[in-house]
């Protein structure tokens, strides 16, 4: 059985690092990244989601972890 995959390699853990200064939040910035590449999801739909889910204290530093993996998502090339 064939199956369709790529292999996508992120700097993902270090740019968050870098970028935000907290870690906690990579696993949004995962979500980000995934939406971007697959677009089997809206991020907007995530936005949404964080907007109920999250404490408004907790909000912001989400949706920045959230744009920043749709950026790295979009601008990383692919490979198979």
């Amino acid at each position: 059985k064939n199956i369709d995959a790529r292999s996508v390699a992120l700097p993902l853990s270090e740019t968050v690092r870098e970028k935000l200064g907290k870690p906690v939040v990579l696993n949004i910035c995962m979500l980000g990244a995934v939406a971007a590449i697959t677009n089997i999801i809206d991020p907007e739909a995530i936005r949404k989601v964080i907007e109920t889910r999250f404490a408004e204290h907790l909000q912001k530093i989400n949706y920045q972890a959230l744009d920043l993996g749709v950026e790295l998502g979009q601008t990383t090339p692919t490979t198979a």
